[in-house]
């Protein structure tokens, strides 16, 4: 008696295993990010003042808290994220670091907050060199505002005096009465002169571990469908970022009709099983622990704080040999998803292909360890 061995694909087997109610979903942690620590301190600087070196005093013990944070957490990764909000009162401004420069307003919040990102950033690089922090800080920066209380028209500026007069004896008059009869405008301005700085360290560790390595499988398995054709070549992305199959190649190819394939020269290089026709296809990208590193840095980033990160699987119709097949587009519903997470659970979706050259379609959201549903 002779046995033939029968190769199946994950798809095929889950589906098997579920007829016959042998199939245990594993259940799977959810990974999202845990704020594990949030520093918040408003920032002051001398008056006319902005660079780095005045940053020591105030900001300086906040960023250790950081940094002795991340110290202990060994073996965890982390990332931070900082949002600046500055404002100015309406005073004349002068740059103290130049001469007293007479500078236009909101130049001071700028250069402040410039010094804050070069600050925090020089502070943290040590923690990325050491895989503690994914990535330098991400900056959110508001626009600087200037503050409502008027500096031209008060009792100690007319309405009208120019620029030379309020620098001049505007200020001066100010500054005579600042502590006595104009009080109440000072206490003003001060509460407007600001600079507020929130440092912000998530930990992402169950997320790394889940997507580092992971496996992204965009495969044709059901061939019940009958694909057939040479319009199916697709770029792949997760969260819009471009992925790049095992083999180097920038996209997926479920193009299997090479009988025809001479009506298109060159066609047939797209492919890893040319001598397999009519049959199955199967396209592998493996998401390294660097892309992994980016894609979870730009996603995160983009949360407002309420939201839940979420992976968005796409694809891009490319049909570069303008195949005039399906309308010049690419053939569509021939996506069989398998998704093996760094944990090596598994995860497998029927998805849909985009059909028109050029679109772009989700195939499947899902969280950083794969578990989601189909698009």
């Amino acid at each position: 008696m002779s046995y033939k061995r029968f190769l199946i694909n994950e798809l095929e087997k889950k589906d098997i295993l579920k007829q016959y109610d042998l199939l245990v979903e594993v259940a799977t942690v959810d990974p999202d990010p845990v704020s594990t620590l949030t520093v918040d301190k408003n920032v002051q600087f001398p008056a006319g003042y902005w660079s780095e070196k005045y940053l020591t005093t105030t900001l300086g013990p906040e960023v250790e808290k950081v940094k002795n944070y991340l110290k202990s957490g060994a073996g965890k990764i982390y990332l931070v994220s900082v949002t600046i909000e500055s404002g100015e009162s309406q005073l004349p401004n002068v740059d103290a670091e130049a001469g007293s420069k007479a500078v236009e307003p909101l130049y001071l919040a700028t250069k402040r907050n410039e010094s804050i990102q070069k600050y925090v950033t020089t502070q943290l690089q040590s923690f990325v060199d050491q895989k503690l922090l994914m990535s330098l800080p991400k900056f959110s920066v508001a626009q600087p505002k200037i503050g409502a209380t008027p500096f031209v028209g008060t009792p100690f500026c007319g309405q009208g005096s120019t620029d030379e007069q309020q620098r001049g004896e505007c200020v001066k008059k100010y500054r005579a009465g600042k502590t006595t009869t104009y009080k109440t405008y000072a206490d003003k301005y001060l509460v407007e002169q600001y600079v507020r700085v929130t440092l912000k360290l998530e930990e992402l560790t169950g997320m790394k571990k889940c997507l580092d390595n992971m496996v992204i499988e965009v495969n044709y398995t059901d061939l019940t469908k009958n694909h057939t054709c040479n319009s199916a070549i697709y770029e792949i992305s997760l969260n819009d970022v471009k992925l790049f199959r095992d083999d180097k190649k920038p996209y997926a190819s479920l193009n299997n009709n090479y009988p025809k394939a001479n009506l298109y020269p060159g066609i047939d290089k797209y492919d890893n099983r040319p001598n397999d026709v009519s049959g199955k296809r199967f396209n592998k990208f493996i998401i390294t622990p660097e892309i992994a590193s980016q894609i979870l840095t730009q996603t995160i980033g983009k949360l407002n704080g309420a939201q839940k990160p979420s992976f968005i699987l796409k694809a891009q119709c490319l049909n570069p040999f303008n195949n005039t097949m399906w309308g010049g587009g690419c053939h569509k519903g021939v996506g069989n998803i398998v998704v093996t997470n760094g944990e090596k659970q598994v995860f497998t979706y029927v998805s849909s292909t985009p059909n028109a050259k050029g679109e772009i379609k989700p195939l499947a959201t899902f969280n950083a360890c794969g578990s989601g549903k189909a698009a």
